[in-house]
């Protein structure tokens, strides 16, 4: 049911594009979520789209961030209590700002590369820690393609997730909607569309 809502979804936003749009995907290899995301959606618009898919965690260069694929894998390996820690310590809109805000000046450059690279029309963000920066870049910048947010979580949605200059949320589960309206994202950005599934799932 959820990849048949998806399908849907997208064959419909296919119907509106007059001409192939360059959309990119910003994920991350911390776990499969993502990525497996991604592929169903680039799946599901075929050949209306031209899609690129950018590890930004990686492709960012910065110590730490850089590896951040190994060190998810580090917390899911026999230290689920580090990452519940570290998950409370941060699930904050203001330690997400500063964190994100930091985040984003020692990428700039990189995401400057990425947009070079692939100018879009459409980016899609499918991974927490990318919402600010890419939202970030778009404002200072004056980019005109919009920031929409896939996000994966089903339940416990964290701050990293939540910004308010990203133009569309759709969410897995009417649990992660009421968690972004109570963070203060407006309604009229939140779509209920399922966890994005290839057809066949």
């Amino acid at each position: 049911m959820i990849g048949k809502c998806w399908i849907t979804t997208c064959e419909r936003a296919s119907i509106l594009i007059d001409m192939k749009k360059r959309i990119l995907f910003i994920i991350s290899d911390t776990g499969g979520g993502h990525r497996s995301a991604a592929n169903a959606i680039a799946a599901a618009l075929g050949e209306s789209a031209e899609c690129k898919m950018v590890d930004l965690l990686r492709a960012s260069g910065l110590p730490g961030i850089r590896n951040a694929p190994e060190l998810y894998g580090f917390f899911s390996a026999g230290h689920i209590w580090l990452h519940n820690l570290l998950f409370r310590l941060t699930d904050s809109m203001c330690v997400m700002d500063y964190i994100s805000g930091l985040l984003y000046k020692m990428a700039r450059n990189r995401i400057q590369g990425i947009m070079d690279d692939f100018p879009p029309d459409i980016v899609v963000v499918i991974h927490p820690l990318a919402v600010r920066p890419m939202c970030a870049f778009r404002d200072e910048f004056k980019s005109q393609w919009p920031v929409v947010t896939v996000v994966t979580d089903l339940v416990s949605i964290h701050a990293s997730w939540i910004s308010p200059q990203a133009d569309l949320y759709l969410m897995p589960t009417s649990e992660a909607e009421n968690v972004a309206k109570n963070s203060g994202v407006p309604a009229e950005k939140i779509r209920l569309s399922g966890f994005p599934a290839k057809q066949g799932f």
